[in-house]
This record gives C-alpha cells, sequence and structure tokens, in this order.
C-alpha cells in the first residue's frame, strides 16, 4: 500500500502543475494549435507521468482513494499559483485546502486495499459503448463549446480511463496489448485531454468552472463504479465517514476551483 499511495500523492503534485501550465497555454493559443504548444506540452507530460503513477497506485488501491487524491490536485495548483503569483487567497481558500488534505486521510484510512473483483459479463462491452457515447457528446460539445459541457465530457473521458485502468488485472505487456480495456484506457484519455483544452478555451476565466467540472466528475463517477461494479470496499463502520469525507472534498474542490488563483494563472 505504502508504494501505491506514494505513487497517487505524486501524481496529484504533478497533475497540479500540469494545470497551470496547460491554462497559460490555453490563453495564449486558439483552436486545435493549443495542442502543440510548449507549455501545454509540458502540462501534457508531467499528466501522463501523473497518469502513469495513479496506474501504479490503482492496482493496491481502490478509486475513491486514487480518485479522492488525485482531486487535491486542485490544491497543489492554488497552493502553486499563491506562491508564484504571490497572490492571497482568502481564509476559505486555505479552508478547502485543509479539508481536502483531510479528506484524503479519512478516505485512505478507510478504504481496503488490494485488487479489484473480477468484472461482470459485458463489462468490457459496456465499456466500449460508454467511450461511443462520450466521444459522440465531445464531437458535439467541440462544434459548440461551452464551459460547462465540455469540462464534464472531459471529466467522463478521464472517468473512463480511471475505470478501465483499475479493472485491468496485471498480466504480462504481450497479453495486456491484446486487452480490450488498455486501447479503451487511451481512447478514454484522449477524450478527456482534448475537451479539457476545449473548456480552458471558452473563454479567458473558463479555468475556475472547467477545473471544478472535472474534479467533481473524476470523484463521483469513478468512485461509484468502483464500489458497485469492481468491487471496492472501505472497512467496516467506515462507510459514513467515506461518504462525508467524499462529500467534503467534493465541496472544497469546488471552493478552491473558484481561487483567483487560478484565474490568474490563466
Amino acid at each position: 500500500m505504502g508504494i501505491s499511495l506514494a505513487a497517487a500523492v505524486v501524481a496529484s503534485l504533478f497533475m497540479g502543475v500540469a494545470a497551470i501550465l496547460q491554462a497559460v497555454a490555453a490563453r495564449r493559443a486558439v483552436g486545435m494549435s493549443i495542442l502543440r504548444h510548449p507549455l501545454y506540452l509540458a502540462g501534457i507530460a508531467l499528466d501522463v507521468a501523473g497518469w502513469g503513477l495513479s496506474v501504479v497506485a490503482m492496482r493496491h488501491l481502490p478509486l475513491l482513494v486514487v480518485q479522492t487524491i488525485l482531486a487535491s490536485s486542485l490544491a497543489v495548483t492554488v497552493t502553486l499559483g499563491a506562491v508564484v503569483l504571490r497572490l492571497r487567497p482568502g481564509r476559505s481558500v486555505w479552508t478547502a485546502v485543509i479539508v481536502v488534505c483531510l479528506a484524503c486521510g479519512v478516505v485512505v484510512a478507510a478504504a481496503e486495499t488490494g485488487a479489484p473483483g473480477p468484472t461482470p459479463s459485458g463489462f468490457d462491452a459496456a465499456m466500449a459503448v460508454g467511450l461511443v457515447v462520450v466521444a459522440v457528446g465531445a464531437v458535439v460539445a467541440h462544434r459548440h463549446p461551452r464551459t460547462a459541457p465540455c469540462a464534464v465530457l472531459a471529466g467522463l473521458g478521464y472517468s473512463g480511463a480511471a475505470v478501465a485502468a483499475r479493472a485491468v488485472h496485471g498480466a504480462p505487456i504481450g497479453v495486456l496489448l491484446a486487452e480490450p480495456l488498455v486501447w479503451l484506457i487511451a481512447a478514454f484519455a484522449a477524450v478527456g485531454a482534448v475537451m479539457f483544452a476545449r473548456a480552458l478555451e471558452t473563454r479567458d476565466e473558463a479555468v475556475n468552472e472547467a477545473s471544478a467540472w472535472l474534479w467533481v466528475m473524476e470523484i463521483v463517477v469513478p468512485s461509484l463504479v468502483g464500489v458497485l461494479v469492481l468491487g471496492d470496499t472501505v472497512r467496516p463502520g467506515w462507510a459514513v465517514p467515506t461518504v462525508v469525507a467524499i462529500v467534503a472534498a467534493i465541496l472544497a474542490t469546488l471552493r478552491l476551483s473558484a481561487s483567483p488563483a487560478l484565474r490568474e494563472a490563466h
């Protein structure tokens, strides 16, 4: 568990820094040209590294733990923005940072570690259908961009990638490459990356709203699927504290998403 937990924490740090880089790139680029901007590419590199570490974490930690820790990357972004840009976030923002950290601690303490249970019959097909639905929605939203729909679809894309990654069992690389879920991970993640970039483009200060929708979706959707479908569990007696912690993490994330640090970084 120690290695998995450390991987999740470092992944959160990487993603927090990446958010600032991507937000600045969105301000300086137009359309799909953002995908070639150096700052955006640097952010993507950190996101990819963070994603790889999150996959390591998912091998032994349930999705509700990993996704809650990853959501704390927003606290990293806000804190880093305050230091680098010499901003002074209000007391409620720092309170939200503390709440996110405490919520992560509760969820980590509550979780039962271990590999996921066997996927139910038709799981791969259901994931493929989910990808098609999200991709179609992404095409429509990309043509008629609005911050919230684009960010929600980005969150669903990354959520699908997380669920597929948690469901994949350890196997030799040759076997994994033949596993449909591996290719679904890449496809879901691609949709997430493109749509988050599109959400940031919708207006100059879109990073706040986009980050809020993105992380709320990434906490809620994978956690529910993990518990209801993949057999993720919490220790006896910890169900209520876990629910309270996740709700607190969501509310704190929403507050962090309104921080001026994100607007200034953008």
